[in-house]
């Protein structure tokens, strides 16, 4: 079981850089019933952004240690990923304390002029955005840590997630045209009674 110390909170926010796995307006729960607020942040590692927000991050952990007199830590939340650094943001969308109360959170989803983004815009893979955050010092299993929690998000240019979009997009090359017709094959699908399949 994890421990946590109650710190003020100060809101942090990000550069702005691509916006990857954005969960900002339905919760995931891939994994939590009760659904996680999260997006990834891809920022180039070789860039003077992605270094001081691994430098804040990891002195968030070193902070954490030494709170909980823990010399094992845990992983920060970002990772490597090619030549660029993924930083990852979460919040729990139900929060339970241990007397048995709990409440909803939201995310703060806001464009580059502070206007709230209606939730039937889902923020896609490459939009670029800066997000609000806190760091959460923990301790569990795998040492002390820091959490990451989401607060906001500011879109600043949007690339609009659509489910239906196909990912290829026409180009120079082979069509199916060119097949004479007597090669083509005709596929038919034979039917059985007593298959499920």
């Amino acid at each position: 079981m994890e421990e946590w110390i109650q710190m003020p909170q100060t809101k942090l926010v990000t550069p702005i850089g691509k916006a990857e796995y954005a969960h900002v307006h339905t919760p995931d729960t891939r994994f939590n019933s009760d659904g996680v607020w999260s997006i990834a942040l891809r920022l180039p590692a070789s860039s003077d952004e992605a270094k001081t927000l691994m430098e804040v991050m990891d002195e968030g952990v070193q902070e954490a240690s030494k709170q909980f007199k823990e010399k094992k830590v845990a992983n920060p939340p970002y990772k490597e990923d090619g030549d660029d650094i993924l930083f990852r943001f979460k919040q729990k969308s139900i929060i339970r304390s241990r007397s048995g109360e709990e409440w909803s959170t939201t995310v703060n989803v806001v464009d580059s002029k502070l206007n709230q983004i209606p939730k039937s815009i889902a923020v896609g893979n490459g939009s670029k955005v800066r997000v609000s955050y806190t760091l959460r010092p923990y301790k569990s299993i795998n040492g002390a840590g820091i959490a990451a929690d989401l607060s906001g998000v500011q879109v600043i240019e949007l690339v609009e997630y659509n489910p239906n979009q196909n990912e290829f997009s026409e180009a120079d090359g082979f069509t199916a045209s060119e097949i004479p017709t007597n090669e083509k094959e005709n596929f038919k699908v034979e039917e059985t009674e007593d298959e499920d399949f």
